[in-house]
């Protein structure tokens, strides 16, 4: 794992042909959209390995946090521990980018469990370009997609765990 700045996060995705933040955009031609509340009685570590493992192989990816929050008199940095590991000195608020290769999977999954945890807001960009996510609040996450079939596969699993779509969009 590698922790990117917000600029360096922006120049990975764009040399990956990934859209940026893609939530609020207009969508394009071809792209599919999903909207659902996380179950609430679903372990977060398990719904994120859910929604990864019906995506096929990781490809290794981008985490990009965009809103977080604690109390720093009451705890450290709740990603400290995990950046201190791969050799990260900067704050999340210098480099609040998580980049996984391929054999990251694992770590990708306890920080996106992490995120909805704590109910702070990230995007997660797959490597594979199959889909983006944003993990917002803790409360609700979007999926795009441009990939039919990865779509049927996060509805089949949001069906089987018992998640109601909110919103869902194919052009």
């Amino acid at each position: 794992m590698i922790c990117l700045t917000s600029e360096q996060c922006s120049e990975w995705l764009k040399q990956h042909g990934i859209s940026e933040a893609p939530y609020g955009s207009k969508l394009a031609r071809g792209v599919y959209y999903l909207q659902f509340a996380p179950p609430r009685n679903a372990e977060c570590r398990v719904l994120v390995a859910s929604l990864l493992n019906s995506l096929g192989s990781f490809a290794g990816g981008l985490l990009q946090l965009t809103d977080w929050i604690w109390d720093s008199e009451q705890e450290s940095d709740p990603t400290a521990a995990l950046r201190k590991a791969h050799g990260e000195h900067r704050s999340l608020l210098d480099a609040p980018g998580f980049l996984f290769d391929q054999n990251e999977e694992s770590t990708a999954i306890d920080l996106g469990s992490l995120i909805l945890e704590r109910g702070w807001t990230g995007y997660l960009y797959l490597g594979s370009k199959i889909a983006t996510l944003l993990l917002w609040e803790g409360d609700l996450i979007d999926f795009w997609s441009k990939d039919k079939r990865a779509t049927e596969q996060i509805r089949t699993m949001l069906q089987s765990c018992g998640t109601r779509i909110l919103h869902d969009h194919a052009q």
